[in-house]
């Protein structure tokens, strides 16, 4: 069943950022995140300094500076 949510236009920006391809869909970027997340959950709980470094590669991200999310779901592992 399809649902329709609404988003921010940054986070419409974020997620277009994270795409690997222009025609792949939100649906498939979120899944991929979500996929993420829970790998790490599963790992182990964030430390200080993971949780740090998060923000600090968020305060770089909203310079523009960053890396594309091809190349990061290629280190990943995440396809």
């Amino acid at each position: 069943m399809a649902t329709t949510i609404q988003v921010t236009g940054q986070v419409k920006r974020d997620l277009d950022h994270l795409k690997e391809h222009p025609r792949q869909s939100y649906n498939e970027v979120l899944k991929q995140v979500i996929k993420i997340i829970e790998e790490l959950a599963e790992d182990k709980p964030l430390r200080e300094d993971l949780l740090r470094e998060i923000e600090e590669s968020r305060a770089e991200y909203r310079k523009g500076k960053g890396t594309p999310a091809a190349e990061v779901f290629r280190r990943l592992g995440v396809s």
